[in-house]
């Protein structure tokens, strides 16, 4: 699987981009096969995973993150990529047999029934859980952690 998306990235790439194209690549493997993303969120140890983390830390070099921080950066990344392979997993498990949007809905409904937008504004932010796309919003937590690494230019 990691060797795939390695292999399907442009040597030509720029540092950002390569590291955008690695992290939806697996996304996208484990979209595709979400059994594989919970063997990988449940065994961060495993080979694979320290693959992920190597190829993840070799192109942020790249992008000039400080060498101390390197090592949290990609921590950041590779926890961002199991974190959300593990809720894809669980999503998969937990709303087979049901229409996604129905199932989601229901939970943003049960959500708002319990806290107002008075006390919680952000309950108006989470009706937009029932028709998200997972990619879509994956993308949108990268770029937000990817802005944040250029916060800190060497």
């Amino acid at each position: 699987m990691v060797a795939d998306v390695i292999g399907g990235i442009a040597v030509e790439t720029t540092p950002r981009e390569s590291v955008r194209l690695l992290m939806l690549g697996v996304f996208d493997a484990i979209q595709a096969h979400p059994w594989a993303g919970a063997q990988l969120a449940r065994e961060p140890w495993q080979t694979t995973v320290l693959e992920v983390f190597l190829e993840i830390g070799s192109r942020l070099q790249p992008l000039g993150v400080r060498e101390e921080e390197l090592f949290d950066a990609a921590s950041t990344l590779l926890s961002y990529l199991l974190g959300i392979a593990g809720q894809l997993a669980a999503s998969v498990h937990i709303s087979r047999g049901t229409d996604r949007a129905a199932f989601l809905g229901a939970a943003v409904e049960n959500w708002a029934a319990r806290h107002s937008s008075a006390d919680s504004p952000f309950v108006r932010q989470v009706t937009r859980l029932a028709n998200h796309d997972d990619r879509e919003q994956f993308i949108a937590g990268l770029e937000i952690i990817l802005s944040g690494l250029a916060l800190h230019p060497e």
